[in-house]
């Protein structure tokens, strides 16, 4: 048993050392948040699929309370890939992103500061790659 616990602590030891296990932080910049109240619910999507708004394809959400014009979400420890993020304000804090006839009635935005026309944008003009320990993108809300 020693010599199997010895071993592995060696794997894993060299997979850490050659990259085997790389994680980074995201930070998201959320600006302009023009009310003070609410949250900011941002979803880190891993793949296309269900992005940007089915929460059982959500690869982590964070939430965070607005205090500022400009707030910083932060997503740690997520392993080097490729990635897109949808945000929204949900200004009246009921929990959900309020929707009219028209669409969003409340701010929301996409990393890459991608354009929602019509209907949300693809995951592919969203994305970005994480591959470094700490990456920052900024998001513009639009309502």
């Amino acid at each position: 048993m020693k010599r199997f616990l010895s071993l592995l602590c060696t794997c894993i030891c060299m997979s850490t050392l050659i990259g085997g296990d790389s994680t980074g932080t995201i930070i998201v910049e959320v600006s302009p948040c023009k009310k003070f109240t609410g949250s900011l619910y941002a979803a880190l999507f891993a793949s296309a699929d269900g992005f940007p708004d089915k929460a059982d394809k959500v690869y982590r959400t964070e939430i965070l309370t607005v205090t500022a014009e400009t707030n910083y979400i932060e997503f740690k420890n997520i392993p080097y890939g490729t990635y897109a993020i949808s945000v929204y304000h949900d200004v009246n804090g009921n929990g959900k992103m309020d929707m009219g006839a028209f669409g969003p009635l409340e701010p929301y935005g996409f990393s890459n500061n991608a354009k929602a026309i019509f209907s949300a944008p693809p995951f592919s003009k969203a994305a970005f790659v994480l591959n470094s320990s700490e990456v920052t993108i900024s998001i513009k809300l639009r309502q």
